[in-house]
């Protein structure tokens, strides 16, 4: 893959899960949040810790990137929808430890 300083996420990220959680603003607390869809990371819970986060797996095509991103989930007709990521644009990943 060519480099492009500034643009980490132009790499293909697969869906991973759904779940009512949100590990930032509901942390330790599951089902409390609306429907998230998660890329990247595959253990992201309302559980979730830098530490839990590392060791676990990803859906990315770099296995070292186990960063844990997530959208609200997109419903059509009442179906959720795959989240679909692609931007050109200068991104900043979250700093690692990143708490409420």
């Amino acid at each position: 893959m060519r480099q492009l300083p500034g643009r980490e996420l132009r790499q293909r990220l697969r869906f991973g899960h759904r779940a009512p959680d949100d590990p930032i603003v509901f942390p330790g607390e599951p089902g409390r949040s609306h429907d998230h869809s998660f890329v990247g990371n595959v253990s992201t819970n309302a559980f979730s810790t830098l530490e839990t986060l590392r060791e676990a797996g990803t859906t990315c095509r770099r296995p070292a990137d186990t960063a844990a991103y997530w959208v609200p989930t997109l419903l059509v007709d009442g179906s959720p929808v795959a989240p679909c990521y692609r931007t050109l644009e200068r991104v900043q990943p979250a700093p690692a430890g990143l708490k409420r």
